[in-house]
């Protein structure tokens, strides 16, 4: 499935968090869903602290549209790149 504009909305937080983990400046240091992912996990499980918030299933389906999202850029941004602009 796609991404709606809802779920964006919905975890923007995590969008902003996504952006600031794949660029820097303006650079792009990351592409990797796996080590994005592993680098917001570890910022989320150090801001829960002892708490345990969220539940398997739902890490499981964040995870998935999260790796749908960085697909969905890295796919973008090389047809611009190919392209030859934006």
């Amino acid at each position: 499935g796609q991404i709606g504009k809802k779920q964006i909305l919905d975890n923007l937080d995590g969008v902003f968090l996504m952006l600031d983990e794949v660029f820097d400046s303006g650079l792009l240091l990351q592409l990797d869903p796996g080590v994005i992912l592993a680098r917001i996990n570890m910022q989320d499980d150090e801001a829960a602290g002892a708490s345990g918030a969220g539940a398997g299933g739902e890490a499981l389906s964040t995870q998935a549209a999260f790796n749908q999202a960085i697909s969905s850029a890295k796919e973008n941004l090389i047809r611009s790149l190919l392209s030859g602009g934006p």
